[in-house]
């Protein structure tokens, strides 16, 4: 998602191409902090905290990365404000979110 979105010039009128996006992920996955975090649960059970929240199909690979990141104890980095939406407010869950850029 990162790719398509950075170099989507709807998304911005900076957008930078493909190859520039794939590079900057690149380096971010090569940093030695970087853990790669497997798409391991089932949906039903990382999507459960977003409840009555998780309405409609735009939201299920948010609603699912966020999930992830909340059973992982971690903190999903967004450029989408909407995310956080999808948790109860100040709640932990929200927590799990950061919204960057």
């Amino acid at each position: 998602g990162f790719v398509r979105i950075v170099s989507n010039p709807a998304f911005s009128r900076d957008a930078v191409t493909p190859r520039e996006a794939a590079g900057v992920l690149a380096a971010n996955t090569a940093a030695k902090d970087h853990t790669f975090w497997p798409d391991e649960f089932p949906f039903v059970e990382a999507v459960a905290f977003a409840g009555v929240r998780l309405v409609g199909h735009q939201q299920v690979t948010d609603a699912y990365l966020l999930g992830l990141a909340i059973r992982r104890g971690g903190v999903l980095a967004t450029l989408d404000e909407r995310i956080a939406a999808l948790a109860e407010p100040k709640s932990a869950e929200r927590k799990a979110v950061e919204v960057v850029g």
